[in-house]
């Protein structure tokens, strides 16, 4: 320990401290040619950048033959092929500083030593560890006349340069894939025992197809991290083994780059199965919708045939409550209104699921009632009778009281009680304009409802959608098939 008075000036600590204290000084030692060695795998893609250690300087021998490559570059039209020399530091640094490709011509730098071409043109990802690694200088003294007067790129006035890039750019991408292929064998090997379990389930020819694609990719995208190329080839396996095997990469390849954004958005925030479910159950009730809003406008739409369908499977469009995951068809129910009222058609037998009357047709939608006690069901919880009249009859109070007599018999009848919630819907073309308000008595409830009034209730609980996503392709098919119905009926009037 040193003890140092305050009042020392600096210059006496300067002097007193080495004086009672021992200092231990460790070096690494590197030996003069290693030195040499690893400065020149590092500096000379500059040849006016010159290195002397001891006063000699350093130079390409000062590099083992190890660590140099040599190979050429044919171009066309060109007699002299152009020399590459590859330097390979073995270990890949922390930068691709004093790494790329470094163009020389009568002994001089054009441009800078990158992975960029001299006029910007890339040609490796420096994120890669071999963009770490290498660094090419390419003699391309043949190209002199074309060198700017900055001596920053090539000039672009006939095609000789842009020849020559291509060739040098292939000949170091082949040296590279030569160099690496042991590398690759490796890797392939890791990513084929990783998709095992999926390529089992494939046919030779389909394995094949496999292997050449994910063995092609290695060669060609040499920038494709490991990882990369692993999920690349999950991907290829998963879609062999796909019904619609490459169907998705069509639909990907016509998405510019902002929808390709905007898919990996979604998929961010939602599973696939769910976004299925979703856009199924919104592509369902949109497709209803659009079918409802084209029948109700023809004169020719038969109420029973064509409406009664839609609305057992549309009773949401009525309101949330409505949900026809909850309601079903009850058969028992309109058999009970038929022998109520007289009804004995042919129709009927045919459709049990609906009554036909001379102007209209009946169906009924309940849910049931369980008990509290054992669980089981004591009766009807909820009941929807839905009315659809021919156009030309105006919906008014006659039609409302109607429709309460149905409910009335169903009462005597004990097909329902009093702790049954029933709603009403009588449905037409137009409506009297005093009778648009509801009925409502106890558990009772009447609305009658025109057809317009139904589309713009289903496109509101829809958000106004079916404006928005109007050129998706399952409406257009439903919108092309009902123009072709339009004009068939139209020539069959003729």
């Amino acid at each position: 320990m040193c003890d140092v008075s305050r009042s020392l000036s600096l210059s006496h600590l300067l002097y007193e401290i080495p004086q009672r204290l021992s200092i231990y000084v460790f070096c690494t030692y590197i030996d003069l040619q290693d030195l040499r060695k690893e400065i020149g795998m590092r500096f000379l893609s500059d040849p006016n950048f010159q290195i002397f250690v001891n006063k000699e300087k350093i130079d390409l021998l000062d590099i083992p033959g190890i660590n140099v490559h040599k190979f050429n570059a044919e171009i066309d039209g060109i007699e002299q092929p152009i020399e590459i020399i590859g330097i390979d530091t073995q270990r890949p640094d922390g930068t691709t500083k004093q790494h790329g490709v470094a163009w020389h011509v009568n002994g001089r730098l054009v441009g800078q030593c990158s992975w960029k071409g001299p006029n910007g043109e890339k040609f490796l990802d420096g994120r890669k560890s071999i963009a770490k690694r290498f660094t090419f200088i390419v003699r391309a003294d043949c190209l002199s006349d074309l060198v700017k007067p900055d001596w920053e790129g090539f000039n672009n006035d006939d095609d000789i340069y842009p020849r020559a890039l291509e060739a040098v750019n292939q000949a170091i991408l082949k040296f590279i894939s030569d160099f690496f292929s042991e590398a690759r064998t490796e890797t392939f090997n890791e990513i084929k025992g990783q998709n095992e379990p999926v390529l089992k389930k494939l046919s030779p020819t389909e394995i094949e197809e496999w292997e050449g694609f994910v063995k092609t990719t290695q060669e060609e995208c040499v920038n494709l991290s490991d990882d990369v190329l692993n999920d690349l080839a999950k991907i290829l396996a998963n879609l062999l083994q796909a019904k619609s095997r490459y169907a998705l990469i069509h639909k990907l390849g016509e998405y510019n780059p902002n929808q390709l954004d905007d898919l990996n958005d979604i998929l961010s925030k939602w599973t696939v199965d769910m976004a299925k479910e979703v856009l199924d159950e919104l592509e369902i009730r949109m497709l209803l919708v659009k079918e409802l809003e084209a029948k109700v406008k023809r004169t020719d739409t038969d109420e029973l045939k064509d409406l009664q369908p839609l609305f057992e499977r549309g009773l949401w469009i009525f309101g949330p409550e409505y949900e026809s995951l909850h309601f079903t068809s009850n058969k028992g129910m309109t058999k009970v209104l038929r022998d109520l009222l007289g009804v004995n058609e042919t129709g009927s037998r045919n459709r049990p699921d609906f009554v036909i009357l001379p102007d209209s047709s009946i169906g009924t939608y309940s849910v049931p009632r369980f008990s509290d006690d054992d669980g089981g069901e004591v009766g009807v919880d909820r009941l929807v009778i839905v009315e659809l009249k021919k156009p030309g009859i105006p919906l008014g109070s006659e039609q409302r009281e109607q429709t309460l007599k149905y409910i009335r018999e169903l009462k005597q009848k004990g097909a329902i009680d009093n702790h049954t919630k029933v709603t009403g819907f009588p449905l037409g073309s137009q409506i009297d304009p005093l009778e648009t308000e509801k009925l409502t008595q106890g558990n009772v409830t009447i609305q009658p409802m025109t057809y317009n009034m139904i589309i713009k209730r289903a496109e509101s609980r829809l958000l106004n959608l079916k404006q928005k996503v109007e050129s998706a392709p399952f409406l257009q098919e439903i919108i092309e098939s009902n123009k072709k119905a339009k004009a068939q009926t139209e020539l069959e009037g003729v």
